[in-house]
C-alpha cells in the first residue's frame, strides 16, 4: 500500500460514487442525493497524523471529501501538540469532516449512559483542539458491549457503527495493513448503493513498499528520532547548561557537548541502542564508556 495506489483507487471510486462526510447533516444529504451512489470515505488516525494531512491534501486536489477521526488516547501520537493541532485544523480547513476516534477500553463502559458520557467528554476535547464542531465518532478497539450499542447517535455524535451503517452500508477496512472482507477494487465491482471505505493513514505513505509491521517500526523510529531531536535542540549553542551524556568526558567544551548533530547521531548508534534495550540493572557502565569512545573515534 502506498499513497500513489491510494490516489488511483480514490479517483476510480469518484467515477461511480458521490463522497459523503459523516456528520449531522447526513440525513439531508442522503435525501438530496437519493439518486446517487454514496461512498463514506473514513480515515481513522491511529498512528500517523502527518500522513493523514498528505491524504487530505490529495483528496482536496481532486475535489473529494472524507471523514478523519482523531484518537485522543493514542499511544503513538499526542493530539494536543501545537504541530498536530495545526495539522488537524488544516484537514478541517480543506473541507473534510474531523471527528472522534473513541477507544471504549480506556473507560469502564457497561451502559449506554456511560458511553454517552465519555463520547461527549472526548468530543468536547477535540472541539477545543480544532476550534470546530465534532459531529461523529468511530470506535477504536471496540468491545463486545460497544459493538452492540447501535443507536444512531451517542454523546451528540453520529455513530459510525450504528444500525444504519451496519445494515445499509457495505463496508471494507484496511485494518492491520490488509483488506478485511474484500479489497477496494472488489467492492467497487459489486456496485452497491452505499459503501463505507475505512483506511488508516499509516499504510498509505508515499513510496512505501514496506510490509505492515516494518511500516510500524519505521514510523515509530522516525517518531523516536523526532523526539530526540526536539530534546537536543533545547541545548543548541547553550553555554550555561550541559546536556550530559557518556560523551561528555571526551568532548572539549560545553558547546561541543551540546551539539545536536553529534547527540542525534549518537542516539541512533546501533551499539548504544543494543545495550539500552536491557533493564537498567543489567547495563554495564564500562561497556557504555567503551561504546562512547568507539562512536567518537569514527
Amino acid at each position: 500500500m502506498k499513497l500513489e495506489d491510494y490516489k488511483k483507487l480514490v479517483i476510480e471510486t469518484s467515477k461511480y460514487y458521490k463522497f459523503a462526510k459523516i456528520n449531522l447533516n447526513l440525513d439531508n444529504f442522503l435525501k438530496e442525493n437519493k439518486n446517487n451512489k454514496i461512498c463514506f470515505l473514513r480515515h481513522d488516525i491511529d498512528f500517523c497524523p502527518e500522513n493523514a494531512l498528505n491524504i487530505a491534501l490529495l483528496e482536496n486536489k481532486h475535489n473529494i471529501v472524507s471523514t478523519y477521526t482523531i484518537l485522543v488516547t493514542s499511544k503513538y501520537y499526542n493530539a494536543f501538540t501545537k504541530e498536530n493541532r495545526n495539522l488537524f485544523k488544516k484537514i478541517k480547513s480543506l473541507g473534510h469532516e474531523v471527528g472522534l476516534h473513541f477507544d471504549p477500553t480506556v473507560y469502564e463502559i457497561d451502559t449506554e449512559k456511560k458511553l454517552n458520557l465519555y463520547v461527549k467528554h472526548e468530543k468536547n476535547l477535540i472541539e477545543d483542539l480544532i476550534e470546530a464542531k465534532v459531529e461523529m465518532f468511530s470506535y477504536h478497539q471496540p468491545t463486545n458491549f460497544s459493538l452492540n450499542c447501535n443507536a444512531y447517535k451517542y454523546g451528540g455524535c453520529i455513530n459510525a457503527y450504528s444500525n444504519f451503517f451496519q445494515n445499509e452500508v457495505e463496508y471494507i477496512s484496511d485494518s492491520n495493513g490488509y483488506w478485511r472482507f474484500r479489497t477496494w477494487n472488489e467492492i467497487l465491482l459489486e456496485k452497491h448503493q452505499m459503501i463505507q471505505i475505512l483506511t488508516h493513514p499509516i499504510w498509505w505513505k508515499k513510496d512505501n513498499n514496506l510490509p505492515p509491521f516494518e511500516t510500524i517500526i519505521h514510523n515509530c523510529f522516525l517518531r523516536y528520532c523526532n523526539e530526540i531531536d526536539t530534546y537536543t535542540s533545547l541545548f543548541k549553542k547553550e553555554k550555561a547548561r550541559s546536556n550530559i551524556s557518556n560523551l561528555t568526558p571526551f568532548l572539549k567544551d560545553i558547546v561541543a557537548n551540546n551539539d545536536p548533530i553529534t547527540l542525534n547521531n549518537y542516539s541512533k548508534y546501533h551499539k548504544l541502542l543494543k545495550i539500552l534495550e536491557q533493564p537498567l540493572s543489567e547495563i554495564d557502565e564500562k561497556e557504555l564508556i567503551s561504546i562512547s569512545k568507539e562512536f567518537l573515534s569514527k
